[in-house]
């Protein structure tokens, strides 16, 4: 199936650049590091080059110590990488990888490493400067804020059952390419073509906000499970973030009469002064579990860092009777990115 959706994605790929005859003449190539220029806010004015290739990423290792005597301490490690390859203006093929493995500090126990694929499409147009966009191939629905605060140590404590595992399927965006977006989504079954899955993402800033978008979302699967979000993201230049976010997930296709899972996160992250940058998680998951963390990153160079944070994760082991287990842990890690 991966080698048939990749076959497609390359096809079409070529058809596109067939048809753009006209740029035949103009074969320069540039590659670029970091944020590409075609996904950013701008005058719109476009890069010249005929090919673009913008290349980024992340990698953290960490190190958790708990304070609890039967749980072992944890060694994280996480490299995310993004490529784009784009072809005029409004032409790209774009991957990412993930790539993850944990192990307990203890002899005998064996790195569990993990990597995955969980993008890789072809779109047509790009954000903030086409009113419609278009990407197809194996990418995750548009739901919520759909960003991870943190990486390395911290996937093996976020939630991950409010959010939809990358799949085949449509995302279709219509914008105003300044404030408003309209997102859609839909998965397809394999080898037919009826819709498993749907999902609708509405983003929404003004200039006088500042930097802040507002977002709605709805997920619905065929076999009648929902979820509902929203959010609150504000982000400047200054590396300053704030994310809000609430997600209610409902099991049921009646969700009066259906049992619900709720997530809060906050995360916030001050602005980076002199190398230094402070930020804070918490999330809080409705009668199952809590998890804090409060941390400070030093960057040197732009490229690597080092950071140092106190967690506090509280699991409730029964519903029954709300048993409880709390740890607390001190995290250090060095991380790098481009």
């Amino acid at each position: 199936m991966g080698r048939r959706a990749l076959g497609l994605l390359l096809l079409a790929f070529g058809f596109a650049s067939f048809a753009r005859g006209e740029d035949a003449a103009r074969p320069s190539w540039k590659m670029g590091w970091g944020s590409c220029p075609y996904e950013n806010k701008g005058d719109g004015q476009r890069p010249s080059p005929a090919f673009l290739l913008c290349l980024n990423g992340q990698s953290q290792t960490d190190l958790h110590a708990l304070n609890r005597g039967d749980s072992k301490a944890q060694l994280a490690h996480e490299t995310q990488a993004f490529a784009a390859l784009h072809y005029g203006e409004q032409h790209s093929l774009q991957a990412s990888a993930r790539y993850f493995a944990e192990r307990p500090l203890d002899q005998g126990d064996k790195p569990q490493p993990s990597g995955s694929l969980p993008y890789l499409v072809y779109q047509y147009g790009t954000i903030y400067r086409d009113r419609l966009q278009v990407s197809v191939g194996k990418h995750v629905l548009p739901f919520g804020v759909e960003r991870q605060p943190l990486i390395g140590l911290y996937s093996l404590y976020l939630p991950k059952q409010f959010w939809q595992g990358p799949d085949l399927g449509v995302n279709l965006t219509l914008s105003n390419a300044q404030s408003f977006f309209v997102q859609l989504g839909v998965f397809s079954e394999d080898k037919k073509l009826r819709a498993k899955a749907l999902s609708a993402r509405i983003f929404y800033e003004r200039p006088s906000w500042q930097g802040t978008k507002a977002i709605a979302s709805l997920y619905h699967h065929r076999e009648g499970s929902k979820r509902l979000g929203l959010a609150l993201v504000n982000s400047n230049a200054d590396d300053r973030l704030i994310q809000v976010e609430f997600i209610r997930s409902y099991l049921h296709p009646n969700l009066w009469l259906s049992e619900f899972e709720q997530l809060l996160r906050l995360y916030l992250q001050s602005p980076r002064r002199h190398g230094n940058q402070f930020f804070c998680l918490f999330d809080e998951q409705r009668q199952d579990r809590r998890f804090a963390s409060l941390g400070w990153r030093r960057y040197f160079k732009d490229f690597f860092s080092f950071q140092l944070a106190l967690t506090f994760a509280r699991q409730i082991t029964s519903k029954a009777d709300e048993e409880q287990r709390s740890q607390w842990g001190l995290v250090g890690g060095i991380g790098a990115s481009i």
